[in-house]
């Protein structure tokens, strides 16, 4: 765990949404990867884009794995490695952080074979394996990956997991001169040591410092009687009843995968913080609740994706809306000019009696119907 790889790619399989039968696309694979061994430390499966939540994950579940950190992590110039958040944890754990040279892939050749290795031999023998999309024109609809997919994001992450952690760490690698990466590791170990002093996870502080904090400076005001809001929605614990504590700024750290409770650095400690309003949710799985942390923050970052054009497709019913109410004014005003014209100069026939005091029009009359014409009124 010298120098260990980190880089995030789409894995090329259509999953489904089991309970509704919705075809949801790919998702993205977010890895760890040991540059000696070639074994796999870490991954993450998820349907967000890659973010800083991501990498987060990474490292803790490259923690519980390991019991470690790797001394130096290699990573790409993306944005979801480059974060305040990432860069605060990495110096609290004494972690270095170094970056591929903009535009030189071959940097991290032992992430990207592994990408490569992934989608090749896994996702392309699996059914809804997208590949087929690069002959599109050539395909029927009944052959298309959304139409073959049957593994949900669940599913599919637990056959990665053996995959990863159980088949290819056994498996000959090319660039170990044929050993597995389960030899090599062993040989490495004998070795060198396991290291058992650079071990952090007994370390108290660990699941909360490797939680994600807020966008910006990490902070939260306290408000009287609400707390402190992350995400819009308001968090609450007793310490916020002290005097000195409200409209202050205190730290706060999330768990992407639980949204029923943050951690707040209130004075000298953590606490945990609970939603009113997320109670009920205590009563799920870990999985549901995974589950349901997702859905939310990702219906949320599609609404703010998609929010131009929500508000240009309301922009457009309200344009259309008031041309149609012009034009009914200007209907209403045509009909209403026609009533008062008729009423000032009503037509009224010899033969036939008009009101009270009425006169005869000195206008010419109009040709009174021929009675029993066809047509005539």
């Amino acid at each position: 765990m010298h120098i260990c790889h980190a880089d995030n790619f789409v894995f090329d399989l259509s999953l489904l949404f089991p309970e509704l039968g919705l075809a949801l696309g790919s998702a993205w694979v977010t890895a760890l990867i040991d540059s000696c061994t070639r074994t796999v430390l870490a991954m993450v499966v998820s349907f967000e884009s890659p973010s800083y939540v991501t990498t987060m994950l990474l490292l803790r579940e490259c923690v519980e794995r390991w019991g470690r950190l790797p001394e130096i992590l290699f990573m790409d110039n993306g944005p979801e490695f480059k974060n305040v958040s990432i860069v605060l944890f990495a110096a609290y754990y004494k972690m270095a952080l170094d970056w591929r040279p903009p535009g030189k892939p071959r940097w991290g050749a032992e992430i990207e074979r592994f990408a490569g290795t992934v989608n090749q031999r896994l996702a392309s023998e699996l059914p809804g394996a997208t590949k087929v999309l690069n002959r599109l024109r050539r395909m029927s609809k009944s052959h298309h990956p959304d139409e073959l997919a049957v593994f949900g994001l669940q599913g599919i992450s637990e056959i990665l997991r053996e995959w990863c952690y159980g088949l290819y760490d056994t498996l000959p690698h090319a660039g170990l001169h044929g050993k597995s990466p389960l030899v090599a590791r062993g040989q490495v170990l004998r070795d060198q040591g396991a290291r058992m002093h650079l071990s952090i996870k007994d370390d108290p502080l660990f699941p909360i410092i490797s939680l994600a904090a807020p966008i910006g400076d990490g902070t939260a005001k306290v408000q009287a009687h609400n707390g402190v809001q992350v995400h819009n929605i308001y968090y609450w614990h007793q310490r916020f009843y002290e005097p000195d504590v409200v409209g202050t700024y205190v730290q706060v750290r999330w768990d992407p995968l639980d949204i029923t409770k943050v951690f707040a650095f209130v004075v000298d400690e953590w606490v945990e913080c609970q939603s009113p309003k997320l109670l009920k949710l205590r009563r799920l799985s870990e999985e549901d609740l995974c589950a349901a942390s997702l859905e939310i923050r990702k219906g949320r970052s599609d609404y703010y994706k998609n929010r131009d054009s929500i508000l240009t497709r309301v922009a457009e019913f309200l344009d259309g809306a008031r041309k149609k109410g012009e034009e009914l004014a200007a209907l209403l005003r045509v009909k209403e000019s026609a009533r008062q014209f008729l009423s000032r100069s009503r037509v009224v026939w010899p033969d036939e009696e008009g009101p009270a005091g009425a006169s005869a029009p000195t206008a010419p009359l109009p040709p009174k119907p021929i009675a029993g014409l066809k047509g005539a009124k």
